[in-house]
């Protein structure tokens, strides 16, 4: 895998040397006539907050498509000349995004404002003292998003000085949703008979800590991890001993697993979305961060059973 990025990063870097004077030439216009400046962003969190902040202002690309997990996805050659013609380029870090780390010093060299999250908010470890294991689910704790926001506000604005009311203003905006949303969790998971809740894999740690939940994953930081025979006996015996009555799933892996220790323990599932992407349905349907997050504490509430 680790020889293909390569491979593609070096596919890249020959069609960009001859048309860098191209690619950096002016493009799309806003309807103010300023020129929109590109962003791109490596996942679906990182663009949206990008697009409400810059608005009209600035042209937004997910690298990461509708429908895939950023954890395996490798970029194309089109996409890497997508990063190298940007102004702005932010990057989660933390290991959901390996390829992004790869090209950050040639991007910094090529005059790219880089924003990498994982160096501007402290992760937590899944397994403590183990920096191997640090969890990059960052954007799921509405506190944490609105640190993203504000770093993707001041790399905006160093791009587009010009643009700065207009960014403080959509970041403020975006800012007052998120504390809104955290203010709707707060009120919500106040008062709950179970404090444990069942998910595929451990993205959900950041929201957990946040109010005073305890997340149970069946894999590890990343989806593709394979549970052992011992830690599904262990999991079989939370939800037994401590009465769970769902299991949460996700949208853009595979609920086989979930559904087969489900059917085991006589238990239901629901979809708990960790907002790593969203489906090519969802984005038809025009849902967005804000409405995935408030869908996110309706299934909590039901499978932790709040009142």
């Amino acid at each position: 895998m680790k020889a293909k990025i390569l491979f593609l990063i070096s596919v890249s870097l020959v069609l960009i040397g001859p048309v860098w004077l191209i690619v950096r030439s002016p493009r799309n216009n806003n309807d103010t006539g300023q020129k929109k400046i590109e962003v791109a962003a490596s996942f679906y969190p990182l663009a949206f907050f990008a697009q409400e902040i810059g608005g009209n202002r600035a042209k937004v690309i997910n690298i990461t498509p509708s429908g895939a997990e950023p954890h395996d996805y490798e970029p194309t050659p089109k996409d890497l000349l997508s990063v190298y013609r940007s102004s702005v380029f932010i990057l989660n870090g933390g290991g959901i995004d390996p390829w992004a780390q790869k090209i950050v010093p040639e991007l910094k060299a090529r005059g790219v404002i880089v924003v990498n999250m994982s160096e501007i908010i402290k992760m937590r470890q899944e397994i403590p003292g183990e920096p191997s294991t640090a969890d990059p689910h960052i954007w799921l704790s509405p506190t944490l998003a609105e640190e993203e926001v504000f770093a993707i506000s001041r790399s905006l604005i160093k791009a587009d000085i010009q643009g700065k009311l207009d960014y403080e203003e959509n970041r403020d905006r975006v800012v007052n949703e998120l504390k809104a949303v955290d203010g709707e969790y707060r009120s919500g998971l106040s008062s709950c008979r179970q404090k444990d809740f069942v998910t595929t894999h451990a993205a959900f740690g950041y929201l957990a800590e946040r109010y005073h939940l305890s997340q149970v994953s069946i894999t590890g930081l990343s989806p593709d991890a394979e549970p052992s025979p011992q830690k599904l006996s262990e999991i079989v015996k939370i939800i037994r001993e401590k009465r769970i009555k769902y299991i949460l799933f996700e949208t853009l892996v595979s609920p086989k697993l979930a559904q087969t220790l489900a059917y085991e323990t006589g238990i239901k599932t629901l979809t708990l979305n960790p907002l790593e992407g969203l489906t090519w349905a969802q984005k038809a349907n025009s849902v967005d961060y804000f409405s995935v997050m408030r869908d996110n504490l309706k299934v909590l509430k039901t499978a932790m059973e709040c009142s």
